[in-house]
């Protein structure tokens, strides 16, 4: 009798711990088991970032990819999105975000198909052609990732991109300044790319350069052109 009740006493106290462990697994998907939504920055309001348009700061970009980064994860040399999951987005982010992201993905599959790229299960992006990484300041160097690219810059190459997004005198060279920034830009949102948008990066970037005397600095940006810049 008192093994049956000491059994009893133990189940009720666990039971309690194992619901909400079990409740918390069903926030994850299969493939992507990075962020469970309890874990994300509720007081980071993204919606209202992206309409200021502006540079996001560190702690909101790194929060918009962990919006997104749940529904994506990598298989066989791929990347894939879970479309349900992912189309949820669209209410807080608008349909047109999604498209844009979902094609930013699906150009780099086309990069890895071509043998242009590598896509790696833990998520890793690089070129097939690229053996070698030197880490260091001041350099130029584009990366891959799943959310858009990182570009690094050395000063000079800094001075030059300043200057070509600021002689970006219409939506056409506008449109090509970021191209060429990117590597790949999504139809999608290429009619938010004006003048306007360059003259904005390129003060952002001005900034970031000033702001050391020696060094180069770090863009990146995503699909959706919400960008961060940072010293290298």
């Amino acid at each position: 009798m008192k093994k049956l009740i000491a059994i009893i006493l133990t189940f009720a106290l666990v039971l309690p711990i194992v619901q909400p462990l079990t409740a918390l697994a069903h926030e994850y998907l299969p493939g992507d088991m990075l962020i469970p939504k309890e874990t994300m920055p509720s007081e980071i309001n993204i919606q209202e970032a992206l309409e200021e348009e502006r540079e996001l700061t560190e702690e909101e970009f790194d929060a918009l990819i962990g919006l997104f980064e749940r529904y994506v994860f990598f298989r066989r040399g791929e990347i894939f999105v879970n479309q349900s999951g992912i189309n949820g987005l669209s209410d807080m982010l608008g349909a047109e975000i999604i498209t844009s992201m979902i094609e930013g993905i699906e150009n780099l599959n086309e990069l890895a198909q071509q043998g242009e790229i590598i896509i790696t299960e833990n998520g890793t992006i690089f070129e097939a052609s690229d053996d070698e990484f030197v880490l260091q300041s001041n350099i130029n160097r584009r990366t891959w990732h799943w959310w858009g690219v990182r570009e690094l810059f050395s000063r000079a190459t800094t001075s030059n991109w300043i200057h070509r997004l600021e002689q970006a005198r219409n939506t056409a060279a506008a449109v090509t300044a970021i191209s060429g920034l990117t590597g790949f830009l999504p139809g999608s949102v290429a009619g938010i790319v004006t003048m306007w948008y360059t003259q904005r990066l390129a003060t952002d970037m001005r900034f970031r350069l000033n702001s050391t005397s020696n060094r180069g600095i770090v863009v990146e940006m995503t699909w959706i052109l919400a960008y961060r810049t940072k010293v290298q």
